[in-house]
């Protein structure tokens, strides 16, 4: 069993808030996007080709299903345990496009928690990716 004492020690420094992430964004980096031969009103083309007029849920089985496999092509690991107080606590770590990555997050609910962690791994991409820019520039 994990000590959550030790948990909280692994978390990245500062991480940016949620908001920074949009649910269309987040959806839209796992394969999901917007229908534009719909005229009538916004549709999206789910990855398994399903046409909706919303975006999917923050489920574990939409993470589990569209979310996970490509986190872990991209050399994420994770995984999450449940502890008897009923939080989860959502690990994603392991060796990205930038460097090591180890987050937590914990949740009541376990879908949260997972999705909370997928977005602090964007944004830890993102902010790499912006200073890798900013150091090409200055060169």
């Amino acid at each position: 069993m994990v000590n959550s004492k030790s948990v909280q020690k692994r978390l990245l420094v500062q991480q940016p808030s949620r908001g920074d992430i949009t649910k269309q964004e987040f959806w839209e980096r796992f394969g999901v996007n917007s229908n534009p031969s719909s005229n009538a009103y916004e549709t999206w083309v789910w990855p398994d080709g399903r046409i909706k007029g919303y975006l999917p849920p923050i489920t574990l089985d939409n993470l589990f299903k569209y979310v996970v496999p490509k986190i872990n092509k991209l050399g994420y690991n994770v995984r999450s345990y449940t502890y008897s107080d009923g939080l989860t606590d959502a690990f994603v770590d392991g060796l990205g496009k930038y460097g090591m990555v180890d987050i937590v997050e914990r949740d009541k609910d376990p879908a949260q928690a997972l999705y909370q962690a997928v977005c602090k791994v964007i944004e830890e991409e993102r902010r790499e990716a912006e200073d890798d820019k900013k150091e090409g520039g200055n060169s």
